[in-house]
């Protein structure tokens, strides 16, 4: 991988932290907090069950949701230090000069 393409990546990593894994661990303990609390009162036996069961719906939403949305930034992380620098394939070289009308010596 060429140093311009690694440092895009880097920044993209650095941009997709801020965009997508903080919002993401922000829904991750909104979500979980809301499916507990509705998932304690629906074992209480709250009879508001129908907001209940929005509450844990929509909580296991927002649970997915942030995982989705850290996945992102550890996807171009994993690429990041996955990509290798590919070497640079080398030209056949072919004898020159005495040596090229010479056949070749018998291996040892």
């Amino acid at each position: 991988m060429k140093k311009e393409n690694k440092k895009i990546i880097t920044i993209l990593t650095l941009i997709s932290l801020f965009t997508c894994a903080f919002p993401g661990c922000f829904l991750l303990f909104s979500g979980t907090s809301k499916f507990i609390i509705a998932l304690e009162q629906y074992v209480l036996g709250t009879p508001i069950m129908g907001i209940l069961r929005f509450d844990l719906i929509w909580g296991l939403i927002q649970v997915c949701l942030s995982g989705l949305l850290c996945l992102v930034p550890m996807g171009l992380g994993v690429v990041l230090l996955v990509e290798k620098n590919k070497p640079k394939e080398l030209s056949k070289l072919e004898p020159i000069g005495l040596s090229s009308d010479e056949p070749l010596p018998p291996p040892s």
